[in-house]
């Protein structure tokens, strides 16, 4: 029974070896190498295990190969979409959404890569696009949402600045207002990652997009507060608040009413300015109420508000 206990296991873990080289994706030479060479010692071990008759061991060999064949089969299928269409940029992009939903931050990031290098050369063949861009800027905004979260500022700028570079001006006038929330995001990386004299250096935004500069003056509200400026960071809170009275009550962000997710931005910006002023239960107070907001907004993949307010709350919890 021991032998045929370790010679179970052992066919296992060469299962699992044969597998992985069937998933791996940074070294596909030493995977095709591997492959081969699980493969015969799973087959192998296999027989050993049986020959020795053991039924504890043939149950132990059952149980490890479904579990192992069941992983590798979802792994394997999920990696196969990743480049079924390689020449759309969109279709690279769509396996994003399961990685992202999943934390699988970089295998979100390189097939973003892949659409929008894919979307550069579909516009270079057809460059007069209109609502295509929607698609085109979305496949760079989840980029920049995966590197925001995994800590990669440098992917994430990039991501965020080709979001504007790549659209031309008066076509972003024309579809821009419909993913205006979108366009905020070079504001939104500068703040995940504490860049307060380069969001102060940002020049506006167009005043057709009007969420994106409502979200503009948030965040040079919440960068002044952090530089321990409150009065202008007062100031900067009542031009975001001016910005928000401006925009009609049915003005739609997406999915959602632009007043509800500026609601969120409202109580982020209070909460950051008490966090500042080291007045730990008011920030809690404001930031809980932004929380509230950001979890009844509608799913989205990357989700209405970009960098999680719990964030802020758990550095609020720290001090």
């Amino acid at each position: 029974n021991q032998v045929g206990a370790q010679l179970a296991l052992a066919a296992v873990l060469a299962l699992m070896l044969y597998l992985d080289g069937g998933t791996r994706q940074k070294q596909p030479s030493r995977a095709n190498a591997d492959k081969p060479f699980g493969l015969v010692w799973f087959v192998l071990l296999s027989i050993g295990c049986m020959l020795t008759a053991s039924r504890g061991a043939f149950v132990t060999w059952a149980a490890g190969v479904a579990v192992l064949l069941l992983w590798g089969a979802r792994s394997l299928t999920r990696r196969r979409l990743n480049d079924l269409v390689p020449a759309s940029g969109h279709l690279l992009h769509m396996p994003s959404h399961i990685y992202v939903k999943t934390g699988h931050w970089e295998e979100a990031i390189v097939q973003n890569q892949k659409a929008m290098k894919a979307d550069a050369s579909y516009r270079e063949l057809s460059p007069n696009q209109g609502l295509q861009h929607l698609y085109m800027v979305h496949n760079s905004h989840m980029l920049a949402y995966a590197a925001m979260m995994s800590g990669r500022e440098r992917e994430a700028m990039a991501a965020a600045r080709a979001m504007w570079a790549n659209i031309p001006e008066p076509v972003l006038k024309e579809v821009g207002p419909i993913f205006d929330l979108w366009m905020c995001s070079v504001y939104d990386v500068q703040k995940r990652f504490g860049r307060w004299d380069a969001i102060l250096a940002e020049d506006g935004p167009p005043d057709y997009l009007p969420i994106t500069n409502a979200i503009w003056r948030a965040h040079r509200a919440i960068a002044w507060a952090a530089k321990k400026d409150f009065e202008k960071a007062e100031e900067e809170f009542e031009a975001f608040r001016r910005a928000k009275a401006a925009l009609p009550e049915d003005h739609m962000a997406l999915t959602d009413s632009a007043h509800t997710v500026l609601d969120v931005s409202d109580h982020f910006i209070a909460g950051e300015i008490a966090l500042q002023q080291g007045q730990w239960s008011e920030a809690e107070q404001h930031l809980l109420r932004a929380i509230e907001i950001e979890d009844a907004l509608t799913y989205g993949e990357p989700p209405q508000w970009l960098q999680p307010v719990r964030h802020t709350l758990g550095a609020v919890y720290l001090k």
